[in-house]
């Protein structure tokens, strides 16, 4: 009997490495492959940013003007660090994604580990790499959150996961309330999160406090004083992380370092806007947990069974702990088991709710990634529906359906990506333009934003795209290279126009006195290349516009 116990339990930790294994190769073919076939022009931004910063030796480099979000503990800065020792920034992107991907999959861990068994920690592992329903996911926002490319979100979810596991360690055990080096790391990460914005403090550090809040409502209707005492520790450390985070909110005001908010502000929304904001969050809630696909893409049945188990192994797991919860238990490791899961459906469940309530009433653009916590909570939910599975026969099931959705998740999300990235490499315009602007000597790159940064990617930083935005030669005044427009920049530089761009171009240079000359055409005079003896680039109306 040991020895078959033994011997489905590796099976089931070998059917879930191969399952992360899978992905694990398939983010390193996209990252160190293809990453200028599919890096599209926020990802460009983000390695001019680690460029800067490493030259600079700075979070903040002179003449970069930032968006939404600062970088303190982001892709960018471990892809800056990469890039002062290769000195190649698409190598060191690819790089600083692993990296992170990597420290996601150690959060992970970090987080059940104390709760569930050898197997458990693997399938977690593999749940939180392979949980997504997307669509190609190199051309999907979702599919570029934390795994390849730029990784935008992997930063904040490798904090909500340490956060979180340190705050869940501190409630279920008793010794893991003191000082520790968790706790340490969790403060570091509150304060570095605030400085880079606002984002994790509504989807972390709120719905913290908050679970904290509505725990000790629970226990004085309870009349439990006594259990309020004994995890005052608990209270002190939901505090600490507000603390810590809000401080690194106010820090970075010290800086005053320059940014533009893209995507709407908090003024209030109109009552006659309320609709439509309906509308946006039931399709954001669609596309989130994958239902959305089944109805817009080939292959519908898979994205409906793959939404369909995920969304279900979430509900399921959800009323399986709280009903855990209402019931005492003889046993502390069973009642730890639901006070896990309660308090992590808890805090992301109100990270989930405020967001929706925010869009309907603020003025927010309201975007799908915003809502990435359903990844994580998705993730543990596949966890604590193992823990109830007792048998071994059961666990093997539950393991083999896991790694099933998985599979059908990376077929659906990933293998269409692989397939593009190993294909043998044919000759493409951008890469042409690319290569003739090296082999001519020109270090700056200007033109509009779409058409440069993509011909930039593939110079590897041996030529700076610096953009303009909607108008010809309006330069674009955030997330782009500031400050290298001048006299002497302008004799390195190229213009680079597409289609009939060239024409008020050309008109714009005539009107200032300034002859810009044809140098060469690509693609039957798709796109044409230009000199011009003096410089074009200028600030305008447009330069701070949203894009």
């Amino acid at each position: 009997m040991k020895g078959e116990k033994n011997g489905k339990q590796i099976l089931c930790i070998a059917l879930l490495i191969s399952v992360s294994a899978l992905f694990l190769c398939s983010f390193a073919i996209i990252n160190f492959k293809s990453f200028p076939k599919f890096c599209n022009c926020d990802m460009y931004e983000d390695t001019v940013f680690s460029m800067l910063a490493w030259k600079s030796k700075s979070f903040f480099p002179d003449g970069w003007v930032f968006g939404n979000q600062y970088y303190i503990f982001a892709t960018p800065v471990v892809c800056a660090l990469f890039y002062g020792i290769t000195e190649n920034i698409n190598l060191s992107m690819a790089l600083a994604t692993t990296i992170m991907t990597l420290l996601i999959a150690m959060s992970m861990l970090f987080l059940i580990y104390p709760f569930t068994d050898k197997v458990g920690r693997f399938l977690g592992v593999a749940a939180i790499l392979g949980c997504m329903v997307t669509a190609n996911a190199a051309l999907s926002l979702e599919g570029q959150l934390f795994y390849i490319l730029a990784s935008y979100y992997s930063g904040y979810l490798i904090t909500i996961l340490i956060v979180t596991g340190d705050y869940l360690h501190a409630l279920c055990f008793r010794k893991k309330r003191n000082l520790s080096a968790a706790l340490i790391l969790s403060l570091a990460l509150c304060f570095a999160t605030g400085m880079q914005s606002l984002r994790q403090t509504a989807i972390l550090i709120l719905p913290i406090l908050s679970t904290e809040i509505l725990r000790i409502l629970i226990l004085l209707y309870r009349k439990d004083r006594k259990q309020i005492f004994w995890t005052r520790a608990v209270t002190l450390r939901a505090f600490l992380y507000t603390a810590s985070n809000l401080l690194g909110v106010l820090y970075i005001r010290m800086f005053n370092v320059p940014h533009v908010e893209i995507y709407g502000g908090i003024t209030r929304r109109s009552l006659s806007e309320r609709g439509a904001v309906h509308e946006v969050n039931m399709r954001i809630l669609q596309k989130i947990t994958g239902f959305y696909y089944a109805f817009h893409e080939k292959n519908g049945l898979i994205y409906f069974m793959l939404a369909l188990f995920f969304t279900g192994v979430v509900v399921t797991a959800a009323i399986i702990s709280l009903r855990g919860c209402t019931r005492k238990r003889d046993r502390p490791k069973t009642g730890r088991e639901h006070l896990f899961g309660v308090t992590v459906f808890s805090i992301f469940t109100i990270s989930l709710i405020e967001l929706f309530v925010a869009n309907h009433v603020f003025d927010i653009n309201f975007r799908m990634i915003y809502m990435f916590v359903w990844y994580p909570l998705t993730a543990i939910s596949c966890v604590v529906l193992m823990q109830q599975l007792k048998t071994d026969l059961r666990k093997l099931i539950g393991v083999v359906l896991l790694c099933a959705a998985c599979v059908g998740s990376w077929y659906t999300g990933y293998a269409p990506v692989v397939q593009s990235a190993l294909k043998p490499e044919e000759p493409c315009t951008v890469q042409e333009i690319s290569d003739y602007i090296v082999d001519n000597g020109f270090a700056y790159i200007y033109g509009d934003w779409s058409i440069v940064c993509p011909i930039a990617t593939y110079t590897n930083g041996r030529a700076l795209g610096a953009c303009s935005f909607r108008n010809p030669f309006e330069i674009l005044g955030y997330i782009n290279p500031q400050g290298v427009y001048g006299k002497e920049e302008n004799k390195r530089a190229v213009y680079v126009f597409f289609g009939s761009q060239n024409l008020a171009a050309l008109q714009y240079a005539s009107q200032m006195g300034a002859k810009m000359t044809l140098i060469k055409e690509f693609d039957g005079g798709s796109y044409t290349l230009y000199i011009s003896d003096k410089p074009l680039m200028h600030y305008g109306t447009s330069s701070l516009h949203d894009r």
